[in-house]
């Protein structure tokens, strides 16, 4: 019988011994480094009936029909999103605040990636019924010790506030602010020039120079010191100083407007970098899961086996 070569759709991939074996040993030495600071292990569903998703969150998903029950399926492509379901769906026999540890494949529609890949592995924490910021500053140090348990060195973390352009934007009497914001988000600093007036030297150095804290902090409180500003702005101070004192190797800068990447973070949310690879390894922040009439806090990180290989 003629042998005919064997093709996969663009962005799934088979892995060589090398390459699953380290799959495997970075999968199992980070659970593990999340497993021994008490995050408890689950495992979620692979697939998922679309009708527990809203259409705001179905946009990178695969769909199919159920032979059995005749509904939509999805597969996940991501999976801090099915544990924001799980507990909303098991709220009242869980103890809060938990924390909750996980791995697994997920499956992505599209991929904006150079490498394209649409199969990937996640592995991550979350501290879930915390709206403390500490929670936010364990789930970064853990992420942080897992990657330096698998020799990941060389590292940048790159902090958003989620909700601070709305909170800065609520703050200024200008007109315009829609598409001040998309201007914003774009950095599109010849129509910030335009439509901020008297504002646009702060906004310009706020989107351009994101490398010294310290300085945009002074600047914005003595233009803008209305107490939310001022929230913000403290919480991001006390995330620079908690990295200043436990990881002095670790370079850090606060893209303080973000680019709305992070849609369902609040507070703050991170990126991680490893030397020159242009795509983060892990992310992660803040956010809110909707359990019947009140909002839970929550905070996770996912770190992203598949370009761990890369490094």
């Amino acid at each position: 019988m003629k042998s005919k070569k064997r093709l996969l759709p663009l962005g799934f991939y088979d892995l060589t011994a090398n390459e699953a074996k380290k799959n495997y040993e970075f999968t199992k030495i980070t659970l593990e480094s999340f497993i021994e600071n008490d995050y408890q292990l689950i495992k979620t569903s692979l697939i998922e009936f679309e009708e527990n998703y809203s259409d705001r969150n179905l946009h990178n998903n695969f769909k199919v029909v159920d032979n059995i029950s005749g509904k939509n399926l999805i597969f996940r492509d991501d999976i801090t999103v099915q544990i924001s379901k799980y507990i909303s769906s098991h709220e009242k026999e869980l103890k809060m605040p938990l924390k909750l540890c996980y791995y697994g494949d997920v499956v992505c529609r599209n991929s904006d990636e150079i490498y394209r890949e649409r199969q990937q592995t996640q592995v991550g924490c979350e501290i879930i019924g915390s709206d403390d910021i500490n929670s936010c500053f364990e789930v970064i140090k853990n992420t942080l010790i897992a990657l330096d348990k698998i020799n990941i060195g060389d590292l940048n973390i790159s902090i958003s506030l989620p909700d601070f352009l709305e909170i800065f934007l609520t703050n200024l009497e200008l007109e315009n602010k829609d598409k001040l914001k998309d201007a914003i988000i774009n950095k599109r600093i010849s129509d910030i020039k335009i439509l901020a007036k008297n504002y646009q030297e702060l906004i310009s150095e706020i989107v351009l120079k994101n490398d010294d804290f310290n300085n945009l902090n002074e600047k914005i409180r003595s233009i803008l010191p209305a107490l939310n500003i001022a929230k913000s702005l403290d919480d991001a101070k006390d995330l620079m100083i908690f990295l200043q004192s436990h990881f002095q190797k670790i370079k850090f800068n606060f893209d303080l407007f973000g680019d709305n990447k992070f849609s369902y973070h609040n507070k703050i949310a991170f990126d991680i970098f490893a030397g020159n690879f242009r795509y983060p390894i892990a992310k992660g922040g803040c956010y809110s899961i909707d359990c019947d009439d009140k909002k839970i806090g929550a905070v996770g990180s996912t770190i992203y086996i598949n370009f761990l290989r890369k490094i």
